[in-house]
């Protein structure tokens, strides 16, 4: 998704990395130590730049957060009970994994058309 020229890749990468073939653990997850090069400003107010922030991180949250709970539903309604194990360990099939990250996008738009929506029409 491209937002103020930005392409946005909220959950596509991380589910590339993690959830292809791989168990979903924090083992798989390699994060910088910390961000190389200036901060990216996108708005004339330093406050709004900030929001921003925010609401990118909490989307990107919630879309982990509707990932495991999809992943708890799957499992038990396969197996009728389960254990954290199984969870961490889920990787979901093909199909499985394309209504998920049909989700996850769908998510996203929907989050952020309402910031697209008002950054044009403040443009006018």
């Amino acid at each position: 998704m491209v937002l103020f020229g930005i392409h946005l890749v909220l959950g596509n990468n991380f589910s590339t990395e993690v959830r292809m073939n791989k168990p979903m653990t924090n083992k798989n997850i390699k994060l910088e130590s910390s961000p190389k090069g200036k901060k990216a400003i996108f708005f004339d107010n330093p406050e709004i730049d900030y929001l921003f922030s925010i609401i990118t991180m909490l989307t990107q949250e919630l879309s982990v957060t509707y990932d495991r709970i999809e992943t708890l539903e799957l499992l038990l309604e396969k197996k009728g009970y389960i254990n954290r194990e199984e969870i961490e360990n889920w990787v979901p099939n093909n199909s499985e994994e394309i209504t998920r990250t049909k989700r996850r996008e769908d998510f996203i738009s929907r989050i952020f058309d309402v910031i697209h929506k008002e950054a044009k029409s403040s443009k006018k």
